[in-house]
């Protein structure tokens, strides 16, 4: 036993607060952390899932980046599920094979690159979508796609749209803002996802087509720099970001092989756009919203 004498330095620091004359001091402390706590947005950790939506594994990656490397990448970039698409589709199915519970399949009406521009006029490339949906049910989105607002309306898109609705499919579209007011026209009830929040468009204008239609949701993929000002938000993003919490994806777009290396430093700039933001807002951005994408 020891006595009083020789107690442990720990013991004596600790008693040492109980002394008189220090209590209020340690009261006066807790009081302002406390009020710190209450005022300051609570902020999302590097524990949280962070899922990506918009990734390609296309036939000018599998050379570079085998499907084993590709899964290394996205387990590296701290990416636990994914929305994959491929020109053609084989890169997203083989993905799939190896890793069903990171992969979520979205079917891309591109046999070859060639496809990117006038698929939404070749009966073809409609006929290869009904053999893909045909042979499994793994997909859940039609996409990425590429289409102008003149093009909405031709006989290929409608038949895109008619094979949405029974499998449950949302859209994955590219385009402008007039590209997707005129697709929402003609597919009224089928789930849109927008790539890159328009990419070119201005907050301005995002936040208006939004605002307008409240169930169309956006994907923040190459949006990373004008979102981030140093290691803050701008404003206008950050205002956008909270007023519309439940719309916006994180994503990255690995649109060609050189994207797939660069995945860490991705993530990197959507941790940073998640740790600005109150818990509840970055993690539907993280996750929840491309949770409730699926389940809609």
């Amino acid at each position: 036993m020891c006595s009083l004498g020789d107690k442990p330095a720990a013991l004596t620091g600790l008693a040492a607060w109980s002394r008189p004359g220090l209590e209020p001091t340690l009261k006066h402390l807790l009081r302002a952390l406390f009020l710190l706590l209450l005022i300051t947005p609570i902020q999302a950790t590097a524990a949280e899932p962070l899922y990506d939506g918009h990734i390609h594994y296309s036939a000018n990656a599998h050379a570079e980046v085998p499907p084993e490397r590709a899964l290394a990448l996205l387990e590296e970039a701290g990416i636990t599920r994914a929305m994959v698409s491929s020109t053609p589709d084989d890169g997203t199915l083989a993905l799939y094979r190896l890793d069903p519970e990171r992969i979520v399949p979205v079917l891309r009406p591109y046999r070859n690159r060639g496809d990117m521009s006038g698929w939404h006029r070749d009966p073809e490339v409609i006929a290869y979508i009904e053999a893909r949906l045909a042979a499994t049910d793994a997909y859940r989105g039609l996409g990425e796609f590429h289409v102008d607002a003149a093009d909405v309306g031709s006989p290929e898109m409608a038949r895109l749209i008619d094979l949405a609705r029974p499998h449950r499919l949302f859209l994955h579209v590219h385009t402008d803002g007039a590209g997707i007011e005129a697709l929402i026209a003609v597919a009224p009830g089928v789930r849109i996802l927008w790539a890159h929040a328009g990419l070119g468009e201005p907050v301005t204008t995002v936040d208006a087509v939004l605002s307008r239609h409240p169930g169309l949701m956006a994907d923040l993929s190459y949006r990373y720099g004008d979102i981030l000002r140093g290691s803050a938000l701008d404003p206008a993003w950050h205002d956008l970001l909270r007023r519309h919490a439940d719309r916006f994806l994180l994503a990255s777009d690995t649109w060609a092989p050189s994207r797939w290396p660069q995945l860490p430093a991705s993530t990197t700039q959507a941790r940073a756009i998640r740790t600005t933001l109150a818990a509840g807002v970055a993690a539907k951005l993280a996750h929840g919203n491309f949770e409730a994408l699926l389940a809609r």
